[in-house]
């Protein structure tokens, strides 16, 4: 699913590294070169959780009997799985924490990006290409977002957490419109395409996005995003982190300033980059 690219085997050589640091008092912060990688320490315990990227919910039975494996060897039997679709380990040792790495890695899975100031786990409808009634199957855009979204080094130093997804249909199964971007299938004219949610998300002052676009052509979708994350760079609070989130850039500026910026943005993005998912 996420594509292992030279970056994120060297993101597993440097985790690799600051953590002899760390455990030589070379490095006194864990989670400073910790949390962007998945890796959380446990509280009250000498223990740490670990969180493996599963784009969508998507996942390989090799790569689930390896996940089985691992938390049988090193996380105490145990596996949870989060609202976001990811992974987690728990109960695992700082001396396995490298080898658990290095073992995810061997069957294409990474946990770089699933946690920290970066893009969060690209979510998808969990019925996605199976359902009886969905509009159309979402799950190749939210492979091509995903694989996308982790190429830049920028997007793994945003003010908070960026989140997506995508639906398969009306029911919005994935809660798009509560995310930082959400995209819900529509047919329009026998053409696929996105009505677009922007600004929503859970946690304080929680709210529902506002809509951002009616219909979209699903080969944009990917403009879309970038545009919005580019705003939310630009944007997002970085002095506090109870006020870094996307939804709180939309409460400041107001809607209709929001959707002019966007849309100033979103222009922008079109003139400097080709971003037409091809194949989708």
């Amino acid at each position: 699913m996420i594509k292992i690219t030279e970056e994120i085997l060297k993101s597993v050589e440097a985790f690799k590294d600051n953590l002899e640091s760390y455990n030589e008092g070379k490095i006194e912060n864990f989670k400073s070169f910790s949390s962007i990688m998945g890796i959380y320490k446990e509280r009250l315990m000498d223990t740490y959780m670990i969180r493996p990227r599963i784009p969508g919910g998507c996942v390989t039975l090799e790569q689930l009997k390896a996940i089985s494996e691992i938390a049988k060897k090193y996380g105490g039997n145990q596996i949870r799985f989060t609202t976001r679709q990811d992974i987690q380990f728990h109960s695992i040792k700082i001396d396995n924490l490298s080898i658990v790495l290095e073992e995810l890695i061997k069957v294409g899975l990474t946990t770089k990006a699933a946690g920290g100031d970066g893009i969060r786990n690209v979510a998808c409808s969990p019925l996605a290409g199976v359902a009886m009634d969905e509009v159309f199957d979402v799950t190749p855009y939210m492979k091509a977002v995903a694989n996308y979204m982790m190429e830049d080094p920028k997007n793994l130093k945003l003010p908070r957490k960026y989140k997506i997804a995508f639906s398969n249909s009306v029911e919005d199964t994935v809660n798009a419109t509560i995310t930082d971007i959400g995209f819900i299938a529509k047919i329009v004219d026998g053409k696929r395409g996105f009505e677009v949610y922007g600004g929503g998300g859970l946690g304080g002052s929680p709210r529902v996005g506002i809509k951002i676009e009616d219909f979209i052509d699903h080969k944009d979708a990917l403009y879309y995003v970038q545009a919005m994350k580019q705003i939310f760079e630009r944007e997002g609070d970085r002095t506090n982190r109870h006020k870094a989130r996307l939804r709180f850039v939309l409460q400041r500026l107001g809607e209709e300033n929001f959707k002019e910026m966007f849309k100033n943005e979103l222009s922008k993005v079109r003139v400097e980059k080709d971003l037409t998912l091809i194949g989708c």
